[in-house]
């Protein structure tokens, strides 16, 4: 039997850990599938991207101009991220509004959170989804070694 279980932005901005979660873009990319969450505060991103995964960030490392946070947000675009999740605060007291055209623009699931839970956030997603795979994986190879 093949394992089917996708876990889906959306999926993600229901669970309690994004109950302060805003998503203020890229609504109709809700159904991105998630495959990894990682929590990132660096500008150049691109070469540590596979696709699916969500970034959680506060910013910090994206440089302070306009050209810069449009450059890391094309950057997960391009590599075909499932979405971003700020947490404000420390770097932004908003999400810019040219962020946010961006976004719209691809279809990309943006949000923004005031808590700090970013790390508890990512293991509490990816552990139980990682295990779930690899469980099922297993069981299909162990299944076709004696099948």
């Amino acid at each position: 039997m093949a394992y089917s279980f996708k876990l889906t932005v959306r999926d993600v901005l229901q669970r309690p850990h994004f109950k302060s979660a805003t998503l203020i873009s890229g609504q109709k990319g809700v159904y991105r599938v998630v495959n990894w969450v990682h929590i990132v505060e660096v500008k150049e991103i691109r070469h540590l991207l596979n696709g699916n995964e969500l970034i959680l960030t506060t910013g910090v490392g994206w440089g302070k101009t306009k050209a810069s946070r449009l450059s890391f947000l094309k950057q997960l675009i391009e590599r075909d991220c499932a979405g971003l999740c700020v947490e404000l605060g420390l770097v932004f007291k908003d999400i810019p509004d040219d962020m946010r055209k961006l976004a719209d623009e691809h279809d990309f699931p943006s949000s923004y959170s005031r808590t700090r839970s970013a790390l508890s956030t990512s293991h509490k997603i990816c552990i139980p989804s990682y295990m779930r795979r690899s469980n099922n994986t297993s069981k299909r190879s162990v299944g076709s070694a004696t099948g």
